[in-house]
């Protein structure tokens, strides 16, 4: 089984503004979040956290991994899209719908476009369902990482802005995927 959960809250979610590949730690909200979130997976059983290498991300995976003693690896393909000139800004100041949308593949500049964003999580997602396919494992990603991992899990990127497809996870949100997916789509 393969587990994935968004990092607790930091400021700039609270601020509403668009981090991306920024470091930025978490807050008070999201240290408490993760502790809770930690407490809500004491029943489930996982034998490595996957998390990519943002401060956000890393914070997150220390409090689980603290509290069931798990080893934590550092992928450096799961951080969040490079929004590069959005950085910052707050989504609704902008056409930011246009930005998730897979076919389209608007350029950013300064950073990642759809289709090369997608490429480096599923190249990412390919290697940890190849390299754990026996154990359990729990991924700690970002908001916009959650997207490609369930269009990934799921074998479909529909038409359109990908956010109205509800795909992205809250803060602290956890979603299950079985592990009889092996190969897909490209």
């Amino acid at each position: 089984m393969i587990y994935v959960v968004r990092h607790g809250e930091t400021e700039w979610n609270r601020l509403n503004k668009l981090m991306g590949k920024c470091d930025i730690s978490l807050n008070d909200e999201g240290f408490e979040q993760a502790q809770q979130l930690s407490d809500n997976l004491k029943n489930i059983d996982f034998d490595l956290i996957v998390t990519s290498p943002l401060k956000r991300t890393i914070q997150t995976a220390d409090i689980i991994s603290r509290d069931k003693n798990v080893p934590i690896v550092v992928d450096k393909r799961l951080e969040e899209r490079n929004f590069g000139e959005l950085r910052g800004l707050n989504p609704l100041s902008i056409d930011y719908m246009s930005y998730w949308d897979y076919y389209r593949n608007k350029p950013l500049m300064y950073g990642e476009d759809m289709k090369s964003f997608f490429k480096r999580i599923y190249g990412a997602l390919d290697d940890i369902v190849e390299k754990y396919q026996d154990i359990d494992i729990l991924l700690v990603l970002h908001y916009g990482v959650s997207i490609p991992v369930s269009c990934y899990f799921t074998e479909i990127i529909p038409p359109g802005s990908l956010l109205k497809y509800k795909f992205g996870l809250k803060n602290c949100e956890v979603k299950a995927y079985g592990t009889d997916i092996r190969r897909k789509i490209r």
